[in-house]
């Protein structure tokens, strides 16, 4: 709005430099028709060009206020999909927690079977199974386990195990891979 009065003001001022050039020239009859038409095209140019003015900050108040919209929309989705992923979080760490009090309840009954029988039976599963198992057992049980375990897969469940024992703790494991 103040754009407005500083157009207005723009334009008075240019009528009165055009008015005044026109009385001040020692020919003032002689130049007084083009000046005149001069200050008017002046005028009309100014208006012309303060209308363009005022319809383009109409179409950014426009645009304005369509991206506050938006920048509206995409706050509030972001506050959506933050809450969904706090619940997902909840609901992974639930679910992370199950399945650690079942592998612990897996790992008390191995730890209730003969080691041999025990052995025989992680000899045969998947190896991550088997380490995590021996990982959730007490170590005096998962040590007489691995004593019937075959030498060659006994060492690979170590290393296994030392490396899920390094990796919950938050280290690199210094346990050489198979052939270094």
């Amino acid at each position: 709005m103040r754009k407005k009065g500083f157009l207005h003001l723009l334009v008075l001022i240019s009528i009165f430099l055009a008015v005044g050039i026109s009385y001040s020239s020692e020919n003032a009859q002689d130049r007084q028709a083009p000046v005149g038409g001069n200050a008017a095209e002046m005028v009309e140019a100014v208006k012309k060009r303060a209308m363009e003015l005022d319809e383009r900050e109409e179409r950014l108040r426009i645009e304005e206020e369509g991206l506050k919209a938006v920048k509206a929309e995409v706050e509030g989705r972001i506050a959506e999909l933050s809450m969904e992923r706090e619940k997902v979080e909840k609901v992974l760490t639930a679910m992370k927690e199950e399945g650690k009090k079942g592998m612990e309840n897996l790992a008390k009954v191995y730890e209730t079977m003969a080691a041999e029988e025990a052995a025989a039976r992680m000899e045969k599963m998947d190896m991550e199974l088997a380490v995590k198992l021996l990982l959730s057992m007490k170590n005096k049980t998962a040590g007489r386990i691995l004593a019937f375990v075959e030498p060659q897969k006994a060492a690979h469940m170590t290393r296994e195990m030392s490396k899920g024992m390094m990796h919950e703790q938050g280290r690199t494991p210094i346990v050489p891979e198979k052939g270094s």
